[in-house]
């Protein structure tokens, strides 16, 4: 697994969709801003982001 600090400074959705080997997974699902950390399965090799405001993803 990979921690990202993910941020989100929107007021609509802020979904992150993540695919890889393992299949789909949706490890944010937020209204509004936010701030967190997410966890990227192994064998990640697409993030799809739906968010209304700016974005980020920061490895740790």
């Amino acid at each position: 697994m990979t921690t990202v600090k993910a941020n989100h400074s929107g007021s609509s959705n802020f979904i992150v969709h993540v695919y890889g080997g393992t299949g789909q997974d949706t490890p944010v699902n937020e209204i509004g801003s936010y701030r967190g950390e997410v966890l990227l399965p192994d064998g990640t090799v697409l993030v799809g982001v739906h968010a209304d405001g700016r974005w980020t993803f920061t490895r740790q």
